[in-house]
């Protein structure tokens, strides 16, 4: 939401070669558990909570500050990245309910 419309990040970049495009599967013990996922998930989406207010609704028009192959304003990346967000939480929500079907808190 805020990384290619306004060049900030709150996100761990280093966890891109586990889970970004392309990203080979690795051996199990090389991936975050559930929960440090999770917490990160909230992590960022407090940190994105609180910048949304300075966001000045003129610029949801403009190019996003970090060039984009299919979303060219900072608008259509924003909505793009809350849908895809939280498909991909609720993913892991239910992979992790296959893997050890306990109760999320």
């Amino acid at each position: 939401i805020t990384e290619i419309p306004y060049n900030k990040s709150f996100r761990k970049k280093e966890w891109d070669i586990l889970f970004g495009d392309g990203a080979k599967k690795e051996i199990a013990e090389n991936y975050p558990s559930f929960e440090m996922v999770r917490n990160h998930y909230y992590y960022v989406h407090k940190n994105i909570c609180e910048f949304i207010p300075s966001i000045n609704t003129n610029d949801l028009s403009e190019p996003n500050s970090i060039p984009h192959n299919y979303f060219k304003t900072r608008l259509s990346t924003i909505l793009h990245f809350i849908e895809e967000v939280s498909v991909h939480l609720g993913q892991l929500q239910y992979l992790q309910k296959i893997i050890k079907p306990k109760k999320l808190e």
